[in-house]
């Protein structure tokens, strides 16, 4: 069966979505998320994994909330940085007296730290450029540095090197155009 031809800048999601249709409409069934995956594995050239859910249930029992969640809850939390992988600072009051030199993680109003992952393993998560950008990296968010700015941005397409960004308003606020 061929793919329905998929738009330049159509999510993977989508194109799923189309396919998954044109399946149902050639009198297909999928009645469940087995069946869903292994129909879609067999028409689509996306990279499909199936995650059962005893997998997920397995990863849930072993997962725990951060101690500085439980202990404070969110609602009382007004700053949550992340500076580097791996570690979150907070704390009760915002700050931005240093905002203007790009400073965030002033030691203002009881600046705490908490590490999410072990320290062997933040060495490896601070690598997080890849030497070369390759087709499996569309769709995934990247930075732009245009006038020795960064912009945040989705990969659309590799080999074309396009990217849609977000437009800059301020100091680290970033916006997405509306549409015309």
């Amino acid at each position: 069966m061929a793919l329905p031809p998929r738009t330049k800048t159509e999510p993977v999601g989508g194109a799923l979505k189309r396919t998954a249709d044109t399946l149902v409409r050639q009198g297909k069934d999928i009645p469940d998320a087995k069946s869903f995956y292994q129909q879609l594995k067999e028409s689509s050239k996306v990279k499909l994994l199936y995650v059962s859910e005893e997998e997920v249930e397995k990863k849930d029992e072993s997962l725990h909330q951060v101690p500085l969640f439980t202990v404070k809850g969110t609602m009382k939390m007004h700053q949550v940085l992340s500076i580097s992988p791996g570690i979150l600072k907070y704390r009760d009051i915002s700050c931005f007296c240093q905002a203007a030199e790009g400073v965030f993680d002033c030691s203002c109003h009881s600046l705490q730290e908490v590490s999410l992952v072990a320290m062997e393993h933040a060495e490896k998560a601070l690598d997080v450029k890849p030497d070369v950008i390759k087709h499996h990296h569309s769709g995934q968010w990247c930075v732009v540095r245009y006038d020795d700015q960064p912009y945040p941005g989705i990969i659309l397409e590799v080999e074309e090197h396009k990217v849609k960004c977000m437009h800059r308003n301020g100091i680290n606020r970033f916006f997405w155009p509306s549409p015309r």
